[in-house]
């Protein structure tokens, strides 16, 4: 069950359920293949989400320093802090990555047609480990976590791999889903 800080790209729709009452009572297995449409609406994105799983691993990121920097939050006055200044090394080729093929596998277009809310979402349901979803932390520019066999703490580079083909593919997906729904109307209302 995704948590709400968990990657997850969402289009609410109108409606779902009756729609899909209709095309069960018309048709049942038009309401079978036009959930099967919508859940394949999201596949050009998740196929570049895939594409940057499967590229180089990140390099190695390591603190260089601190500068005083202005910060801007929102619906708050700005302030001056001091924060860290990071240097990233070039990334690597290969290797055995395992949490990646399972953030890879993980990615997936859903359909919700309940009484409550009507969407389509990509989503990741992503591996955990000791409670964190793996995929959120992946998705970061930079995360700590403990050194293998000794004690201490090291910076790694994130890969954030997932809002940057969404918004890519937020209008292709769109137009995808309306047509999809389109037909459907359109075939309920020849029959």
């Amino acid at each position: 069950m995704a948590g709400k800080t968990d990657p997850e790209f969402e289009f609410v729709l109108p409606d779902l359920r009756s729609l899909f009452a209709d095309l069960k009572a018309f048709q049942p297995k038009l309401a079978t293949d036009v959930r099967r449409d919508l859940r394949r609406s999201g596949d050009d994105i998740i196929a570049k989400q895939r594409a940057i799983l499967t590229g180089r691993l990140p390099g190695p990121i390591r603190k260089t320093g601190s500068e005083l920097r202005m910060v801007y939050p929102k619906g708050r006055k700005p302030y001056l802090a001091i924060r860290n200044v990071y240097e990233t090394g070039e990334g690597s080729d290969g290797g055995v990555d395992d949490l990646r093929s399972k953030i890879r596998a993980g990615l997936k277009t859903s359909v919700t047609s309940g009484k409550t809310r009507s969407s389509v979402q990509i989503k990741t349901t992503g591996p955990r480990n000791d409670g964190y979803n793996m995929a959120k932390v992946w998705q970061a520019r930079r995360f700590r976590h403990p050194i293998f066999g000794h004690l201490g703490w090291m910076d790694q580079q994130g890969m954030p791999y997932f809002w940057g083909p969404a918004y890519d593919g937020v209008e292709d997906m769109q137009r995808k889903v309306q047509k999809i729904l389109d037909n459907a109307v359109a075939t309920l209302s020849k029959g």
